[in-house]
């Protein structure tokens, strides 16, 4: 994406309002990109542009809501073990709530939602909670998945942490997409790197960012004071990833057509060269994958960037009163 200060017709206003947004929380997006994305992490202290896109009034919400969360929307977990859900999920008889939480608990259907009083409770014996997909529910994590995904070409998703004081919900890990770390609340000690002389401490305040591609260890633990912070996720998604849809598309469409597709003989086990071998060569050929032109692997790649813009999440809040009241854009 080109430098916004030099708008074209390739800059939307989308674009660059999305630009502005990521490079608050990582800084110059060049340099980023060719210093850090997958190859290194990147603690980055508060910017004067940052701000932070929900309080701890927000969360207080998600959690006290008349329904209560979806079990899927919500996990907790202490010192790297994940507190069953039947602990903090409503069920129908909640006396003497305080004797149920840690205690084995009759079974209670597993899609009830989640119980804020029993919540509370495990936060206030040091469990952690994290609010899964919250994007899903917060129009502002929405927006900032939005603009992550069109400034990276990722599918992104955003969980939030509430951990209290001199705790810590998992152990050291790794995770398998790009984590960008905001702290909201509080502050929290990380510990990020092999588990070697290698690794490196950090404490997060609000506002400070953390980046880490795919595979690198952490460790994170709250200080002394309550903790709130966001993980905006983005998917690693690869070349390879390109290639197996595009082998898949191609599979199904042999399949669908007359010529593939068909069950295999009775008894190929017993030959399986003459039984499957030959008919997966012709499927192969018409694949053709291993023989692309430069033409087709531009089409590819094209078909895949088209795709992913086309399924990307936009941020349309506001659209339903603008419908209403007679001022929504066609």
């Amino acid at each position: 994406m080109k430098d916004c200060e030099n708008a074209s017709e390739h800059n939307s206003d989308a674009d660059c309002s999305a630009r502005r947004l990521v490079e608050s929380w990582i800084g110059d997006l060049e340099k980023f990109s060719s210093e850090f994305w997958d190859l290194s992490f990147m603690y980055r202290p508060k910017s004067s542009d940052i701000e932070l896109p929900i309080s701890i009034d927000d969360v207080d919400a998600w959690l006290g809501g008349s329904g209560g969360l979806r079990p899927e929307y919500l996990r907790i977990a202490k010192d790297g073990r994940a507190i069953p859900r039947t602990e903090y999920i409503r069920q129908d008889d909640r006396s003497n709530l305080r004797s149920r939480v840690g205690s084995p608990r009759r079974a209670a259907d597993p899609s009830n939602p989640s119980d804020p009083d029993a919540v509370l409770l495990l936060l206030e014996r040091g469990a952690s909670t994290i609010f899964q997909a919250a994007h899903k529910y917060s129009a502002s994590l929405a927006t900032i998945c939005s603009c992550f995904e069109l400034i990276l070409g990722q599918a992104c998703h955003v969980n939030v942490y509430i951990t209290p004081p001199g705790s810590r919900a998992l152990d050291r890990h790794t995770d398998p997409h790009h984590v960008f770390v905001l702290q909201i609340v509080g502050s929290k000690s990380w510990e990020v790197g092999g588990q070697d002389a290698n690794v490196q401490a950090l404490t997060l305040t609000p506002g400070d960012v953390l980046y880490m591609p795919p595979g690198v260890h952490h460790l994170v633990e709250s200080r002394d004071d309550w903790s709130i912070h966001l993980t905006l996720g983005a998917s690693a998604y690869t070349e390879i990833d390109i290639l197996r849809e595009y082998v898949a598309r191609r599979l199904w469409d042999i399949q669908s057509s007359s010529v593939g597709g068909r069950s295999l003989p009775v008894g190929w086990h017993s030959s399986p060269q003459v039984g499957a071998g030959e008919r997966i060569k012709s499927v192969l050929d018409k694949i053709d994958f291993l023989r692309l032109s430069d033409r087709a692997v531009e089409e590819v790649t094209s078909g895949a960037a088209e795709r992913f813009v086309s399924a990307r999440r936009t941020a349309k809040h506001g659209s339903l009163r603008g419908l209403v009241e007679g001022t929504r854009e066609s």
